[in-house]
């Protein structure tokens, strides 16, 4: 099984499995190669994306995060600049 969270050249990959819609937003555990991130916002206008940009930039400060791909489905992939791979590891499942 591939791991969720892995070197990209200069920046740090993260894939994430996406729920909108959820009672909180917050890490669950796994799906497959993907860490599951249930966010509170809808899964409409880019909300539910937001909502995991404005989580993971929280959780992951003072790093900078960016979606790569999976605009429009529930699996993404952000980058992640300033921070050490087993840091985010930590700082997301910790």
């Amino acid at each position: 099984m591939a791991d969720w969270v892995r070197l990209g050249g200069e920046v740090v990959l993260v894939d994430l499995w996406v729920v909108p819609g959820a009672s909180r937003t917050r890490v669950t555990g796994r799906r497959g190669d993907r860490v599951k991130l249930c966010v509170a916002a809808p899964p409409e206008r880019g909300k539910a994306n937001e909502a995991m940009l404005t989580y993971l930039r929280d959780r992951l400060a003072p790093a900078s995060v960016s979606l790569v791909s999976g605009i429009s489905g529930r699996a993404k992939t952000v980058s992640v600049e300033g921070l050490a791979v087993a840091e985010i590891r930590a700082r997301l499942t910790g």
